[in-house]
């Protein structure tokens, strides 16, 4: 005979589990109702190599220096906004710097409706404080105006 079982018929659920770890019907990110924003940061947005760095640079129409950051607006040939993160060892240790970079993925990642499609955008951070998301969100909005 063969062996049935109940987890293979219900996602997420294990025979060995008590009832009350067992997910609900209707219940989890499947069925939540709502649709997620595009808060993604995929490859195809991102300045990755240096020749999209330096071209960005050399065809620039607008440089935008706020408190914390410099902002280099370029024109694409593409129908979507890339970006490009800059930040050097004036910033401070790696561990600095990384965490700015995560700030400022972040804030492109919040605030995407910000940035004009057909451009490539570079964020080089001048300051290591910046302190939250938010702050340098207000930046950017600041720097690059309404929508």
């Amino acid at each position: 005979a063969a062996e049935t079982h109940a987890w293979i018929s219900r996602s997420y659920a294990h025979q060995w589990r008590p009832e009350c770890y067992q997910p609900k019907e209707g219940k989890g990110a499947q069925t939540s109702g709502r649709l997620m924003s595009d808060e993604r940061f995929p490859k195809a947005e991102r300045l990755r190599k240096r020749r999209e760095f330096k071209s960005a640079d050399t065809h620039k129409t607008a440089r935008i220096v706020t408190p914390n950051l410099i902002i280099l607006r370029a024109p694409n040939t593409l129908d979507h906004v890339r970006i490009g993160i800059t930040v050097s060892k004036k910033i401070g240790k790696s561990v600095d710097r990384n965490r700015v970079k995560r700030l400022l993925r972040e804030a492109y990642r919040k605030n995407k409706g910000m940035f004009k499609p057909g451009n490539d955008y570079i964020l080089i951070a001048r300051s290591p404080r910046i302190v939250t998301t938010s702050t340098i969100a207000q930046e950017i909005v600041k720097a690059l105006g309404p929508a």
